[in-house]
């Protein structure tokens, strides 16, 4: 859909009386339509979900030391379940997160591999570097709340002069976590984000049938049960906005609980939540990819503007939503 269309589609909406103000809040993305064959180019810096990664020689498969962060989960539980001893569930979760804490550094799951070339010539999104590739691997299961889970997600960029051949999964990899490669196709979208607040009025997808009308003629599931996945604009996110929280976390402050939404430092970083920029949109895909993100969820990885128009990514972040 072309840019002219989006603003059609707003004006001929239920919400015409706000179409200025929904407009000044369009934003470009690419939609990943995903295929149900496995990727099959000779191209090693194809576009495509699961599978290897490729990358240049002597980069090792990133991997998380999950130290820090488990033992700061395993207190928290355990504090939990001494005051409530009922909870038993939050004890054997602690035992567990033990027994994980001698096993050394966990591999990063690959998810996909972008080609800004073939991004560009679809999708042009402000800022994105025009050519290279892009690798997204993560550790799902950290969520993105902790400070202390810096690592559990990294974003790879390589200029296009570099030289990348697909890489071995390592030996310590399991196999669960081993996806089948699929290849894919970009699709340019406008969209909207999911809740906004115009002239006085909360618009949301779910508290007006108008505005979720609206999103959905905009960002169209490709068939009854497709998967969202996407690259830039605004996210699909299903437990609210996530900017504040990558601003929060990545200066230090946790936010599993509210208490990091009442640190007296919010006021003093809130302004940045503005510069995170959605970087992939990655859903549930069971039936092509074996990906079931908590309870049918997606993981969204983040990075702030400036970095993305530095091609540097060493600061992103990622999180996980669900229902």
């Amino acid at each position: 859909m072309e840019k002219n269309q989006a603003i059609d589609v707003i004006r001929r909406s239920g919400l015409s009386r706000y179409a200025d103000l929904l407009i000044e809040h369009l934003l470009p993305s690419a939609r990943v339509v995903l295929h149900d064959a496995s990727a099959g180019s000779d191209d090693s810096v194809a576009s495509h979900f699961g599978g290897l990664p490729s990358l240049p020689s002597g980069v090792n498969w990133p991997a998380w030391d999950r130290r820090n962060y488990l033992s700061a989960q395993i207190t928290r539980l355990e504090d939990k379940f001494r005051a409530t001893a009922r909870l038993i569930g939050l004890r054997d979760i602690a035992q567990q997160m033990r027994a994980d804490l001698s096993s050394g550094p966990v591999r990063l799951q690959f998810l996909a591999q972008l080609s800004l070339g073939e991004l560009h010539a679809t999708a042009p999104l402000q800022g994105w570097p025009h050519e290279g590739t892009m690798l997204f691997f993560c550790e799902p299961s950290a969520w993105g709340f902790d400070p202390l889970a810096s690592g559990h997600c990294r974003v790879l960029y390589f200029p296009a002069r570099e030289k990348l051949a697909p890489t071995p999964a390592p030996s310590d990899l399991p196999d669960e976590v081993r996806f089948p490669q699929r290849s894919l196709s970009l699709r340019r979208e406008w969209t909207l984000p999911n809740r906004i607040s115009i002239n006085g009025a909360d618009l949301s997808i779910w508290g007006s049938d108008d505005y979720r009308d609206l999103c959905q003629r905009l960002v169209p599931k490709l068939s009854k049960h497709e998967p969202i996945h996407r690259c830039g604009g605004h996210p699909q996110e299903i437990q609210g906005d996530m900017r504040l929280e990558c601003q929060l976390v990545t200066n230090g402050i946790y936010c599993g609980d509210q208490s990091g939404y009442r640190d007296p430092r919010r006021s003093l970083l809130e302004k940045g939540a503005a510069e995170w920029q959605l970087l992939l949109q990655v859903d549930s895909d069971e039936n092509r990819l074996g990906w079931m993100w908590g309870d049918a969820g997606r993981v969204y990885f983040w990075a702030r503007q400036q970095e993305i128009e530095a091609a540097n990514f060493d600061g992103s972040w990622a999180v996980l939503q669900c229902h």
